[in-house]
């Protein structure tokens, strides 16, 4: 898929990245992508091929905690799930599995 940029350049899209798009210029059949437009854009996608979107819950019952961490701390979070291939919540319950199975 081809997406246009902010700059007018244009970029083939092979496969999603985690991208702020309340923050960063991207255009899509010649609007500009938010995550709210992203997220329609999926929805329908999902519609059209009979899915209903969204993650598989988790195995077993779960609470949400909210959580406000320093930007630095947050990006290097971010490129860790990244380079692990999951997401920032696993990467975080899977750390904090493992400090609290050290005892603290």
């Amino acid at each position: 898929m081809q997406i246009q940029l902010g700059d007018g350049t244009t970029a083939e899209i092979t496969s999603i990245e985690n991208i702020d798009l309340d923050n960063e210029v991207v255009y899509f059949e010649g609007e500009r992508l938010t995550e709210a437009g992203a997220e329609a854009v999926a929805r329908d996608i999902a519609a059209r091929h009979g899915r209903k979107g969204g993650r598989p819950p988790l195995a077993e019952e779960t609470s949400r905690l909210g959580l406000r961490l320093p930007r630095e701390l947050h990006e290097r979070l971010r490129a860790a799930a990244h380079q692990a291939g999951i997401s920032e919540s696993e990467l975080a319950r899977e750390a904090i599995d493992d400090y609290l199975a050290k005892g603290a």
